[in-house]
């Protein structure tokens, strides 16, 4: 760290072996060598590492919607391991957009289609295979995006039904058929575009609720989400359970919410009794959480193949829950699921003790549960023997 003349030797023994390296590029911009890091960009044929830069020069430099539209241009090309490192900052790069208050489409509750064209394409280099960096009318701009097929579905022929014109609102579904379709010509690889659809092809139920086996865009939305080109807001299917996050909007901010964690344990049948039979007999029946985690023991059991039940003597028709998520604010806001979501929440609430009502959180020290009051104050009480004001509980 911090050995620039070490890096500067690397560089011009980089730059000596092979000139026109991407890489050598961006170290000599970091270093102060390159002066024209934009004008000599416009040399290279691949720009996706040296657009990926651009973002991190935008986001140091705070021009956050600048740096979103970079970052989301370089994921179209580059491979998925530098999403994984520079989400994050893709990620923060959104939620502060629009901190130079500055007004325009991006700012807009909803879009056309041209609206959409027009958006990306204050990214020039993102649409450049079809504009070739000039600029084009907004006549000329849509004629080029609907020639190239950019608005197409790919699950489904084009009809009259699916098509879309300019004016047309764009919903999920077309915004994900729009980056589905640039995702691939820019990868040049066609033979992705139905890679789901023929997956899929046999299978009765789509793995995305709000998005039919037969739809039109089938692809474009599990492309999308898959390659994490568009967050998963409309759901997926696993184990029966719908995973999907919930959008909320909180002191004038959108957000998503969602507690639901897929957990898979390849589990012997030791570990497999220790989870059900044994746990399930050293519960505590005046402990309010036990029935919590008797209904994960039930699920649990529900999953388990006839032999595991047989050598572990349990009854299949035992009286086991469906195995399917059970929201987190429901089951805050339940006698049997409050104490354990307070513990894990660190959330205050209401409280009625000997009479008096109570604002505090409860703590765990040492195997002992308390209370902590508003003003700091211990207040040495069981959450057993408390009436929980569920009403006032303010779900987060």
């Amino acid at each position: 760290m911090g050995k620039k003349s070490l890096a500067k030797k690397h560089y011009e023994s980089s730059v000596e072996a092979f000139k026109g390296d991407a890489r050598a590029l961006i170290l000599a911009r970091r270093l102060g060598i390159e002066k024209n890091f934009d004008e000599k960009t416009k040399q290279f044929s691949d720009k996706s590492l040296l657009i990926l830069e651009k973002a991190l020069v935008h986001y140091s430099g705070c021009n956050y919607e600048k740096a979103l539209a970079s970052f989301d241009e370089a994921f179209l090309s580059l491979e998925p391991f530098y999403r994984q490192s520079y989400g994050k900052l893709r990620d923060k790069s959104w939620q502060l957009r629009s901190v130079s208050g500055e007004k325009g489409l991006v700012s807009l509750e909803k879009l056309s289609v041209l609206q959409m064209i027009l958006l990306t394409n204050q990214n020039p280099d993102l649409l450049y295979t079809y504009t070739a960096g000039k600029e084009l009318s907004e006549k000329d701009l849509y004629k080029k995006i609907a020639g190239s097929g950019l608005l197409n579905p790919v699950s489904q022929p084009l009809d009259a039904e699916n098509a879309v014109t300019k004016e047309t609102t764009v919903s999920r579904l077309i915004a994900a058929r729009f980056l589905w379709n640039l995702y691939n010509q820019r990868r040049n690889t066609p033979q992705l575009v139905t890679k789901y659809s023929e997956a899929y092809k046999n299978k009765k139920r789509s793995p995305i609720p709000d998005v039919k086996l037969n739809s039109p865009d089938f692809d474009a939305a599990l492309g999308c989400v898959e390659n994490e080109i568009m967050n998963l807001e409309d759901g997926i299917e696993f184990l029966g359970s719908s995973i999907s996050i919930t959008k909320v909007r909180k002191d004038g901010k959108d957000g998503y919410r969602s507690t639901m964690h897929p957990v898979f344990l390849p589990l012997n049948l030791t570990e497999v009794y220790a989870m059900t039979v044994y746990l399930e007999d050293v519960l505590d029946p005046k402990d309010i959480n036990t029935e919590v985690i008797r209904n994960v023991i039930g699920r649990i059991k529900s999953q388990l193949s006839d032999y595991a039940l047989e050598c572990l003597s349990l009854d299949r028709g035992g009286d086991y829950p469906e195995n399917r998520y059970l929201d987190d604010e429901s089951l805050a806001k339940q006698r049997e699921g409050i104490r354990m979501y307070l513990m894990k929440s660190n959330q205050p609430c209401r409280f009625l003790w000997e009479e008096k009502e109570y604002t505090g959180r409860i703590r765990k020290e040492k195997g002992r549960e308390f209370f902590v009051l508003e003003d700091g104050t211990p207040l040495d009480v069981d959450p057993r023997d408390v009436e929980f004001v569920i009403e006032s509980l303010e779900y987060r």
